[in-house]
């Protein structure tokens, strides 16, 4: 349950970061900037940052062992 709640939260953190990188890109009502190194540098800086949050939330409080096996494999140990 709390898994669920921390990655809906993590969900609205992610939409709201790139809702704001996408609107300061068109600020001058123009999707030209999407194509510049700076906001694809900040794109990439976003996304992997919030990957590493996911990861960080599915990772913790479980098992290291659970995580490492095949997903038929941990499907079946979870019924």
């Amino acid at each position: 349950m709390k898994e669920l709640e921390d990655l809906e939260l993590f969900q609205k953190h992610v939409t709201g970061c790139f809702t704001e990188l996408l609107s300061s890109s068109t600020h001058d009502g123009s999707s030209d900037n999407l194509l510049h190194v700076g906001w694809i540098r900040k794109l990439l800086d976003v996304f992997l940052y919030y990957e590493a949050e996911f990861k960080a939330i599915i990772f913790m409080g479980r098992d290291p062992a659970e995580i490492a096996k095949p997903p038929p494999d941990r499907l079946i140990s979870e019924y």
